[in-house]
Formats: C-alpha cells, structure tokens, sequence
C-alpha cells in the first residue's frame, strides 16, 4: 500500500460506507466477502496505529452485520497473533520489537472485535477465547 497511512485509513471509512449501503449485494458475492476479509487481516498489522485501530473497528462492524464471521480459523489467528513474543531486553531492536508489537496489538485488536460485535450476547465460543 505504500506510505500514505491516511490513503489507508480512508480506504478502510469508504469500505464501510460501500458495504453498508451494498450489504446485501456485497454478502452474495463470496470472492469479494474473502478480498474484504483479507484486506482487513492486512491493515490490522498495518505500521500506523490509526489504521489499525480503524481496521479494528470496520472489523467489528462486519462481525456484527454478519458480513465476515469469527469463526475457528480466525479466532486461532487472532489468538496466535496476541502470543507473539516480544524480544528480550538483550536482543532488543527497533524493527523487530516494533514488528512483535505491531503483531500482538492485531491480535488484540481482532480479538476486542469479537467482543464487541455482540454486545449483548456472549457466544458459547467466547468464554473459552478469551481465557486462552
């Protein structure tokens, strides 16, 4: 995507305004419901926090709209991406410790979503994910 963090940012409140105006349209074609999904993944662990925390939210939305759903695969993606380990004090590096960071906040980020797209439900699966 380059280095224009607000091109993204605003790519990520376009997505939102398009797929909630086209809900209906968007959910029945499945190869765009996978692009969307995965663009998402990706700005989770974009370098900006802006973007990230944005790319949080849209995915929140989408996990309540039922567009995209939390399932078992994801759940262990977001659940590996928060055990990422950071580096020890020794071994310390701006860009690894900058990417060990940028990794685990995704997965809390992913992780706060599920969460908050039911917020009034808490799914049978979610006790266990967020004890893990």
């Amino acid at each position: 995507f380059g280095g224009l963090w607000r091109a993204r940012l605003s790519i990520l409140t376009f997505l939102q305004v398009l797929v909630f105006c086209n809900l209906f349209l968007v959910q029945s074609n499945k190869s765009v419901v996978a692009d969307i999904r995965k663009l998402l993944l990706k700005l989770l662990q974009d370098e900006q926090l802006e973007v990230r925390e944005m790319a949080g939210t849209t995915l929140s939305g989408f996990l309540q709209c039922g567009l995209i759903a939390l399932d078992k695969e994801l759940q262990v993606h977001f659940n590996k991406l928060c055990r990422t380990k950071l580096p020890k004090r020794k071994t310390l590096t701006d860009a690894a410790v900058q990417e060990a960071l940028v990794q685990r906040h995704a997965g809390v980020l992913g992780l706060s979503a599920g969460v908050l797209s039911y917020p009034y439900d808490v799914p049978a699966w979610m006790p266990q994910l967020l004890l893990e």
